[in-house]
């Protein structure tokens, strides 16, 4: 259909005020992400793509509730809005001079895969065929329909939240998403500062009719957290948690939007968790996740500012990244050593946890527990939760979309990156038997274990943010499973040693002689190259512990360089591997 005139000419006037500023965009796992002077158009555009994807998930739901209807006298209507899709203007762990832009689909989660090339498609429109790319994509999805309802106030118009994390570039780069937005008549709510998974959240709950505000997600949490803690078998009270007094937590904001996070949910918490803040200054630039934050934490193993060995030692601590998406746990040891509980350990803890209450619930036997890791994960966590805790663990491609699209295959499904991103994802099925644990063990006694085993489940499915990582609910499901264990950091830290790994880089002329399989843990091209990476793994020297030893390639995602990462017994054994295996790849993939 042809765009009315008024809309035809917005979308041109912003598409000219709003030049792009490169040859070409790509919508990735982080969405848009690049220096901020380069995000005008994009920014702008990806609030038109949000519209449009509103309209095609109210146009899928009103075809999907007629085609259920067909034996009816007649189908129902469509719902009477235009569901909520999510846009936030952030570039998480990346340096203040950068920026981004990504989507959130209608159910809280990350925009749908198949959207993500009509992302890149709106991005890269000439300025004077953006009306027509607009056109092109209602035609193809079947939108004309919708639209032209929505154009002239007979239907529903679209809808759209947006939030925007800390950055000088952040407001800007907002308004511009708004101006994209209400180009084809969306109604918007800005919610301004928030982190990336507190608009996954808000997105999710506005559209299945909850209360949606940032208020509202501190409430839910302090409320499940305190649930939670007062379900622990010897805890004082049933009814509270005002006789639980945890060890404070010092908390690493990365001078991020995390620290209006942590900042407005620290006094809902003042008498259970004392929250101190650090790294907190969101007014400069220069210092977002400048030698602080998760990533600088977990990739560097090393303190992050304004911390020391000497002054912290023995001290809890957790570090967020810029967005608040990531979280890593950290110590120092009483004998001065900086001890990482990066993502591996995280889902090692949770999922000793829940391992536990579905034992002690009864609903062990009843809902399949499951764990999903990347290559990348260290091999000891996963021989840990395959051996120690007897829970599957299966394995995707890189990057959080790829762990959430499998862990949903599970009744309960786990899944972290190495760099902290993830989180526990509960189905259908398991929402329903929890709670009717829950109210088939009230007649044991609301202290017997059982019936409070249920319960803390039923709490840890308001605790948990299931859209999407949320570094701060992340924190409180730790504080949680630490306080039920009776453990402290060290305790949980020896659940497992992480093994000697190393990953190293290539440079070849063209990356994309590499391809994988295997959720990219084994080459397919070129030839014979997994061959030789297999002969150099099963050349293990003398004392090497079986099954320690492994390693493989992947091509990188955005520059010619070819990743390579070894894991063994020793660190002479692993620096030695990944030398080897270097070596081979720079020999068979065209190294320069």
């Amino acid at each position: 259909m042809p765009l009315p005139a008024s809309v035809s000419s917005a979308l041109l006037s912003l598409s000219t005020l709003t030049p792009r500023a490169l040859k070409s965009y790509a919508y990735g796992t982080s969405g848009f992400r690049g220096p901020a002077h380069t995000l005008d158009a994009v920014c702008m555009r990806m609030g038109v793509l949000a519209a449009l994807r509103s309209w095609a998930i109210y146009q899928a739901r009103g075809e999907a509730a007629a085609a259920a209807s067909v034996s009816a006298a007649s189908a129902p209507a469509p719902a009477r809005q235009c569901p909520i899709v999510g846009l936030v203007v952030t570039a998480s762990h990346n340096a203040g001079v950068d920026n981004g832009v990504k989507l959130v689909d209608a159910s809280g989660e990350m925009m749908l895969q198949s959207w993500e090339a009509v992302a890149t498609e709106v991005a890269n429109a000439a300025e004077d065929a953006l009306p027509r790319t607009v056109e092109h994509i209602l035609e193809r999805f079947g939108l004309q329909g919708v639209a032209e309802a929505s154009f002239d106030k007979s239907g529903p118009p679209p809808r759209v939240f947006v939030a925007r994390d800390t950055r000088t570039s952040s407001p800007k780069l907002n308004d511009l998403v708004l101006a994209g937005a209400r180009a084809l008549g969306a109604e918007v709510q800005d919610f301004g500062l928030a982190t990336t998974p507190q608009l996954h959240w808000v997105v999710r709950e506005a559209n299945e009719g909850r209360t949606a505000t940032l208020d509202a997600y501190y409430k839910q949490l302090n409320s499940a957290f305190r649930k939670a803690l007062a379900c622990k078998p010897d805890a004082a009270s049933s009814s509270g948690s005002s006789a639980v007094q945890l060890p404070p937590t010092v908390v690493d904001c990365a001078n991020g939007v995390g620290t209006h996070s942590v900042g407005a949910l620290a006094p809902y918490l003042k008498d259970v968790l004392a929250l101190e803040t650090r790294n907190t200054n969101v007014d400069d630039m220069s210092g977002l996740n400048e030698n602080c934050g998760a990533e600088h934490v977990q990739k560097g193993r090393t303190l992050p500012a304004n911390f020391s060995l000497n002054g912290d030692r023995d001290r809890k601590c957790a570090a967020l990244d810029g967005d608040a998406d990531r979280l890593v746990y950290f110590y120092v040891s009483p004998s001065g050593e900086f001890r990482l509980l990066d993502g591996d350990k995280i889902i090692a803890l949770y999922t000793t946890l829940l391992r536990d209450l579905l034992a002690a619930s009864g609903l062990k036997d009843v809902l399949r527990l499951g764990i999903v890791q990347t290559a990348y994960a260290n091999g000891a966590s996963t021989l840990f939760m395959q051996n120690q805790l007897g829970v599957p663990v299966c394995f995707t491609n890189t990057g959080v979309k790829h762990l959430h699209h499998r862990a949903v295959e599970f009744d309960i499904g786990v899944y972290f990156e190495s760099n902290g991103h993830g989180t526990v994802v509960f189905s259908h099925r398991a929402h329903q038997l929890i709670n009717q644990a829950v109210e088939n063990t009230k007649a044991q006694g609301e202290r017997a274990p059982q019936h409070l085993a249920a319960l803390c489940l039923q709490s840890l499915l308001d605790l948990i943010n299931q859209c999407i990582g949320d570094a701060v609910s992340d924190l409180l499901l730790v504080e949680v499973a630490l306080y039920h264990r009776n453990w402290c950091l060290s305790d949980w830290d020896a659940l497992y040693e992480d093994l000697p790994s190393v990953m190293l880089k290539v440079l070849v002329k063209d990356r994309t002689v590499i391809s994988t399989t295997d959720a990219e843990r084994r080459c397919v091209t070129p030839a014979g190259l997994q061959d030789a990476i297999d002969a150099l793994v099963a050349a293990a020297p003398a004392g090497s512990k079986p099954g320690t030893r492994r390693a493989f390639v992947r091509p990188s995602g955005t520059e010619d360089v070819v990743r390579v990462y070894a894991e063994a017994t020793t660190r002479e054994e692993v620096d030695k591997l990944a030398a080897d295996v270097c070596a081979v790849t720079a020999k068979l993939a065209g190294g320069v």
